[in-house]
This record gives structure tokens, sequence and C-alpha cells, in this order.
């Protein structure tokens, strides 16, 4: 497994752990206080820790195809995200 792909997976587990939480959560102290569960989407800030175990000396293994596919998946999120929320 890549790299990216543990980044995005770490990135997936957290998000969907905070809305099992929100979830879980809900019935028993109500749905307001519920959202503080998406605090634990903070713990995504961790995900640049994969960058730094890289197999040559700790420097990020990638090249040009990755970093294409990176640029790309950053465009559409941007996108996605301009169309749904404004």
């Amino acid at each position: 497994m890549s790299t990216q792909q543990k980044y995005a997976w770490f990135n997936l587990t957290v998000a969907a752990i905070s809305i099992l939480a929100y979830f879980a959560l809900w019935p028993v102290i109500g749905p307001w206080r519920a959202m503080s569960a998406f605090g634990l989407l903070g713990f995504a800030g961790f995900s640049f820790l994969f960058y730094f175990r890289g197999k040559k000396g700790g420097r990020v293994v990638s090249d040009e195809r990755d970093q294409m596919i990176s640029l790309r998946a950053y465009a559409i999120a941007k996108s996605v995200i301009w169309v749904s929320l404004i």
C-alpha cells in the first residue's frame, strides 16, 4: 500500500469513527451536544506522519504520476466543495 493510500485510509477511518460517535451519542445527549463528536476529526491532523516513514531515508516515495493523481483529486474535491457549499 502506498503512502497516499495509507493517508487516505487513515482520514476515512477518522471520519467514519466521528460519524459513528455522533450517531451513538445522539440518543444519549441529543443532537446538538452530539455534534461534539466531530471534534474527533482533529485526529486527521496526524495523518501527515505517514509521509515521514518513507523507505528512502525518511523521504516521500512518489513519482510524477502520484503527484498528478493527487493534484487531480484535490481539484475535484475543491470543485465539489464549491458546488455544495457555495
